[in-house]
């Protein structure tokens, strides 16, 4: 973690220390701190493959239909 909080001193947009966090946070199930990193990781890519399959897996622990789909259909507009 620290490696990673590094790499976001050094560039605030690295998305892939940004994701590594948020998975870190994942796996402990700080579930609001993972949605907030991947949030963070799709504004600077909104097609971040990694990211938008992550967010429709937070999505599916919320029950949010709606906003799988969206990722779901985000995924195939950038990964046709």
């Amino acid at each position: 973690m620290k490696t990673m909080e590094r790499a976001l001193e050094i560039d605030p947009k690295h998305t892939e220390a940004l994701m590594r966090i948020g998975a870190l946070y994942s796996y402990t199930g700080k579930l609001d701190k993972t949605k907030s990193y991947i949030e963070k990781v799709l504004k600077i890519d909104p097609k971040h493959e990694e990211a938008l399959f992550t967010f429709y897996e937070y999505w599916r622990t919320k029950n949010r239909i709606a906003k799988q789909i969206d990722c779901l259909e985000k995924l195939i507009e950038a990964y046709p």
